[in-house]
Order: C-alpha cells, then sequence, then structure tokens
C-alpha cells in the first residue's frame, strides 16, 4: 500500500518496513515517531493479521500518552502474505482453493470497539464511498 504514497524531503517521511516478515511492531513504533514529531500527522497502516499480533496493546499507549496517531488497518480477514504463499505452491490448499491455515474471520474482529476499549474513536468503512469523508474526519481529529 505504501509504494501508492509518494515520499520526499518536506513532504512524508515513510518509517518502517513495508514487505511484513515482521508483524507486531508497526502501531508502536508509531507513537514513538508521534512522541519524536508531535506537530507532525502520523499515519499506521496496518494489516489486520500485524494489528492482531499483539499490536491492540499500543491503543493504551496511545491514549495514556495522548498521542494522537491516525491507525488503519485493512482488514481482509487473513494473514494474507503467508496464504498466498502457499496458495502458490503445490498442496491441498491450492487444489481445494481454500485457505485452511491463514483466515482471520472467525469469529470476525470489529476493531472499532478494541479502540473504543481504549476511548479511543474509531470508525469503520465499508465501501471506497466511505473512505475519504472519514479519512478527513479522522485527520481532524488527531
Amino acid at each position: 500500500m505504501l509504494r501508492s504514497f509518494a515520499f520526499a524531503d518536506g513532504k512524508k517521511t515513510k518509517i518502517g518496513r513495508t514487505l511484513g516478515r515482521s508483524l507486531g511492531w508497526g502501531v508502536s513504533a508509531s507513537i514513538g515517531v508521534k512522541l519524536a514529531r508531535p506537530d507532525q500527522q502520523v499515519v499506521a497502516l496496518q494489516g489486520d493479521g500485524g494489528f492482531l499480533f499483539g499490536q491492540s496493546d499500543a491503543l493504551w499507549s496511545m491514549s495514556r500518552y495522548d498521542a494522537p496517531i491516525l491507525v488503519i488497518i485493512c482488514n481482509n480477514r487473513s494473514y494474507d502474505e503467508p496464504r498466498n504463499n502457499i496458495m502458490m505452491k503445490e498442496g491441498r490448499c491450492r487444489e481445494e482453493n481454500k485457505d485452511m491455515i491463514c483466515y482471520l474471520g472467525s469469529p470476525g474482529v470489529e476493531f472499532t470497539h478494541l479502540a473504543s476499549a481504549y476511548g479511543i474513536r474509531g470508525e469503520r468503512v465499508a465501501n471506497p464511498g466511505e473512505l475519504k469523508p472519514a479519512l478527513k474526519r479522522a485527520i481532524a481529529a488527531t
């Protein structure tokens, strides 16, 4: 997703990896960035699998230290990278075109409820037309 944004001196700065393979640190890292750069907008882009990999406690730190960060969780209900690797190889998963390992949708997670538990406002976007207004509200709030 980060490849879609232009990063340049004085415009946007990307901190962190974009390849995956290291889950569970992105939101916490964004808190450190916000504390180091309090006057800049900080956005943490996360997959649902990466966020569920031990990052909900970072919301507590965001709330405690009043670190206004925009956290965007792309929810495809899957550990996508391992799923893609599995589906590209020969085997039962590929034969049946069925993800038997990486699916995260049972039970489904309502991430806005996790945010609310820490006193943070969350918003769910269900279709593309809702994204731009939701981002404007989030930027105004942070």
